[in-house]
């Protein structure tokens, strides 16, 4: 059994579904080299996310198996243990404070409006809507001129896509690096989330670089992907997408659900068992790479009912955003955009449907993405 499986669009693949009814765990080779643990069940995800004995820093050793191309940084948020976890997130955490959250909602709705009004009848929504969008929304949080988001669209493209040699991979990350270390350097102080961190001095250096990298990361490619696939998921469950226009009070149990629903990443980042770990009565031993997919989680029967039906007046408590000390820093800000985009376009484009419902999907990617996404109207 080799992983990622085969698969087209956001089915869940069959032998993805048929490990976490049969086993729930089981080690499997990656196409990227290697060998790595999977972990399917809900229970399961929740306890390895949130096991201390499961390192993310252990997991940027030169080749750890991993689906995620080898660019792990070692002094981002996303790739530390605690203390030193524990410290970053603090200072990060501070700087999306709910306050903070409530002041960028007047902006995201003026993004979303805007966009909207250049959108036409057959329009690629994806490249003219859902990645603009939280680029748009995370140069603002940042202060990065906006002028910047194409080039980041470029370098996060080849980021993102499992098959990239090596030498890619590198050029891109240089081109971000140092595009990042030049607006650190030189940026001037605003109402912004970076001038927050460079006035804290709690980062610094190469430590400021990679964290303010990582949330640029983790806040367009995720949200885009999600805007666009929980879009094609609405359009075709026609009885839910009714039942949010006569019910427009439900879009954020709504977006819940689609989070819950529609899958993100093939995988998370990996962990490393630092001993030897029993989950769900199986061993893992120390040393061994393991991968939770949330995907496969927040279909499991044993935590939802009926998991394979949509439910938008469901409401659940879904893995989407993982679980414990790595769950999502920036997940209120991806609700805001989800829930902001969505219902204002349901609302603007009463007959919205999909132009073509036959829809090609990027290979080789550990997020889920659609080649192009035509709408009518």
């Amino acid at each position: 059994m080799t992983f990622p499986f085969d698969s087209v669009g956001l089915e869940e693949p069959p032998a993805l579904r048929d490990l976490r009814e049969r086993e729930g765990i089981r080690k499997v080779a990656l196409k990227t080299g290697g060998e790595a643990w999977l972990v399917t069940r809900y229970a399961d995800v929740r306890q390895v996310e949130s096991d201390p004995r499961f390192s993310r820093a252990a997991a940027t050793k030169p080749g750890t198996p991993t689906v995620w191309p080898d660019f792990q940084v070692q002094q981002g948020l996303l790739y530390l243990d605690p203390p030193d976890h524990s410290r970053v997130r603090k200072v990060i955490a501070a700087v999306f404070s709910p306050r903070r959250i409530e002041l960028l909602a007047p902006k995201v709705q003026q993004f979303v409006d805007e966009l909207l009004d250049e959108l036409r009848p057959g329009d690629d929504f994806f490249a003219k809507f859902a990645y603009p969008l939280p680029l748009k929304v995370i140069a603002e949080v940042l202060g990065m001129p906006p002028t910047d988001r194409q080039r980041f669209q470029g370098w996060m493209n080849v980021l993102l896509d499992s098959a990239q040699p090596p030498e890619a991979i590198g050029r891109a990350f240089g081109g971000v690096y140092s595009y990042l270390a030049q607006l650190i350097e030189t940026k001037q102080p605003g109402d912004d989330a970076l001038t927050a961190l460079l006035e804290s001095g709690e980062l610094r250096g190469q430590e400021l670089l990679h964290n303010v990298q990582s949330l640029i990361f983790a806040g367009a490619d995720t949200t885009a992907g999600m805007l666009a696939n929980g879009l094609i998921t609405l359009l075709r469950h026609p009885d839910q997408l009714s039942l949010l226009r006569k019910e427009p009070q439900l879009i954020k149990s709504a977006v819940e659900e689609l989070l819950r629903f529609v899958p993100t990443l093939v995988a998370s980042p990996a962990r490393v068992a630092t001993v030897d770990v029993e989950i769900g009565g199986t061993v893992i031993p120390k040393g061994d790479s393991v991968l939770t997919i949330e995907r496969s989680a927040n279909h499991d029967a044993a935590a939802f009912d009926s998991p394979e039906r949509l439910d938008i007046t469901r409401n659940p408590v879904h893995l989407a955003f993982g679980h414990g000390p790595h769950f999502c820093i920036g997940a209120a800000i991806a609700r805001l955009q989800l829930t902001t985009a969505l219902g204002t376009l349901i609302n603007k484009f009463p007959g919205l449907r999909l132009a073509d419902e036959q829809l090609e999907w990027l290979p080789n990617r550990i997020l889920f993405t659609v080649r192009e996404l035509r709408l009518r109207w």
